[in-house]
């Protein structure tokens, strides 16, 4: 369903009854409203601004807070995000469940709050020191904003969190925990008296965390931009076949590999694009569109971006580029092959790649070589029951002195040489035992 029509089937919450109050960024609203319509059709009482809220009333956001201090509002999800962090808004509708009004209004004293995922976190406190870097290096920011979301983010982690990790849940977006029984779990925390009506099943059969996952994979497809097929059958001739793309930036005139120091995907429903873009969707229906702005390359799909099963050398010869934001719109559950994808990216400081799904991946060969600038990588993620090979894959990555790759299994493997060749902080041995 598109997120259109799921903000039509949400109705607006009914104030006379007990209800939860949602808070969260409206960059994240393709999580949180599917969240929403799945509870309303399990019968509950939910306050979502879309709903209740006229936002052309410049009161708009004092009216949330007054929703939030009524005595009917039993509770509050915080769907935490890059973007809720460092959100004022969001800071102050959590504060709120514990100012003296609400308190007052509240039996057992400030309104309790529970958090859910809208990205992947694997601990709360440590992704600040992520996001303050995000912050600290985001170019399009000014110096002022950047002071105020990085008050904020700090502000909303001492508050609220620096003691309450804890209270983070797991989300279906999480690829390794997409099939647990999330909306139940939802349910369980949500207040018993905010459950206005009985539910017929079967208007809900349907509608669970692996469906919606399913729904995901409705994204547009990348065009293939790979350099082969089944590379691991032709690794030796790899460098050389590579060169075929050192310097073509997906078909975008006047762009150049050497010169990108940024990549952003988009939700393409969620941006306005500029005139001047390219198509890279694989079905030529413009749902997936690409363009340079400066030194920065977006791509943006209608939903996110799925990537194409070849995926060899797909961000390799970006020799200046220093960030990669995926910002969960990268869908990687389809890629087989992911060899040299990050070739001669010298520049690249810090990779996070730990929402890769690589559970259909058979070829990782130098998937990460030549990433010199690189001090560290989590792969603790990666599902290599498929792989064959895994050769030159961190192939002069001469500034690696941390990498996970504990849940690496090998038993199709075939093919290591040169795995951590050029890695003179990095004990191969040590790493990584043939099963």
């Amino acid at each position: 369903m598109e997120l259109s029509e799921v903000l039509k089937e949400i109705t607006p919450c009914d104030r006379e009854k007990p209800y939860v109050f949602i808070s969260y960024s409206n960059k994240d609203k393709e999580v949180v409203w599917r969240d929403v319509l799945a509870l309303q059709r399990r019968g509950y009482n939910i306050w979502l601004d879309e709903k209740n809220l006229d936002k052309t009333n410049s009161t708009w956001h004092d009216d949330a807070l007054e929703a939030i201090e009524d005595l009917d509002c039993r509770l509050l999800l915080f769907y935490v995000s890059r973007h809720s962090l460092t959100s004022w808004n969001c800071y102050r509708e959590l504060k709120q469940t514990q100012d003296e009004k609400t308190i007052a209004c509240h039996e057992e004293g400030a309104l309790p709050f529970v958090v859910v995922e809208a990205e992947r976190i694997e601990d709360l406190i440590a992704y600040k020191s992520t996001i303050f870097r995000q912050l600290r290096d985001d170019i399009s920011l000014t110096k002022e904003e950047k002071t105020s979301r990085m008050l904020t983010l700090d502000a909303i982690i001492k508050d609220f969190f620096h003691n309450n990790n804890h209270r983070v849940r797991i989300h279906p977006q999480n690829e390794a925990n997409r099939k647990m029984d999330y909306y139940e779990e939802l349910i369980s925390i949500c207040p018993p008296d905010t459950r206005l009506l009985e539910v017929d099943t079967a208007q809900i059969a349907n509608d669970t965390p692996e469906t919606r996952w399913q729904e995901r994979k409705q994204w547009p497809v990348l065009k293939d931009f790979g350099i082969s097929d089944s590379v691991f059958f032709k690794s030796m001739l790899s460098r050389t076949m590579l060169r075929s793309i050192q310097q073509d930036v997906f078909g975008i005139p006047n762009a150049k590999r050497d010169e990108i120091t940024e990549i952003s995907f988009l939700d393409a429903l969620e941006v306005a694009p500029p005139s001047a873009v390219v198509d890279v969707s694989e079905s030529k229906d413009k749902r997936i569109l690409a363009w340079v702005d400066g030194t920065h390359l977006y791509l943006a799909g209608q939903g996110g971006v799925q990537a194409n099963p070849n995926c060899c050398g797909l961000f390799a010869f970006f020799t200046q580029l220093k960030q990669i934001h995926f910002n969960g719109k990268f869908d990687t559950s389809n890629v087989t092959n992911m060899s040299w994808m990050f070739y001669r990216c010298g520049s690249l400081r810090e990779l996070d790649v730990s929402c890769f799904n690589t559970a259909n991946v058979t070829d990782l060969y130098g998937m990460f070589s030549e990433c010199s600038s690189l001090t560290a990588l989590d792969l603790s993620r990666f599902d290599t029951d498929h792989v064959v090979s895994m050769s030159c894959m961190f192939d002069k990555c001469s500034s690696l002195t941390q990498l996970d790759i504990s849940h690496f299994h090998l038993a199709h493997v075939r093919w290591t040489f040169h795995m951590f060749h050029g890695c003179p902080h990095l004990d191969g041995k040590k790493l990584i035992q043939k099963e």
